[in-house]
């Protein structure tokens, strides 16, 4: 699946950040991983699509997209309270 055009792809009134989340499989981290997403990154979106060395070089939303939804709460949660490594 092309992942950019997953967050491209969104139903009307949908924002790209519900986009990309909702292939989330497990919807309790897709709850937990947007209110993260919000609450720490002043640019959701722009990070879901960059690439990252804490994710082993993959972007966030592939990450989303394979159903490790868990490994980017613990991410965030890292950045949140500073637990960098």
């Amino acid at each position: 699946m092309n992942n950019r055009k997953l967050v491209a792809d969104r139903a009307e009134g949908e924002t790209q950040l519900d986009a990309a989340l909702r292939a989330e499989p497990d919807l309790r981290p897709r709850a937990e991983l947007k209110e993260e997403l919000e609450g720490v990154l002043t640019d959701p979106v722009t990070w879901l699509e960059t690439e990252n060395l804490a994710l082993g070089g993959k972007r966030p939303v592939e990450v989303i997209v394979d159903g490790n939804g868990e490994l980017l709460l613990d991410r965030l949660r890292a950045i949140k309270y500073g637990a960098f490594s």
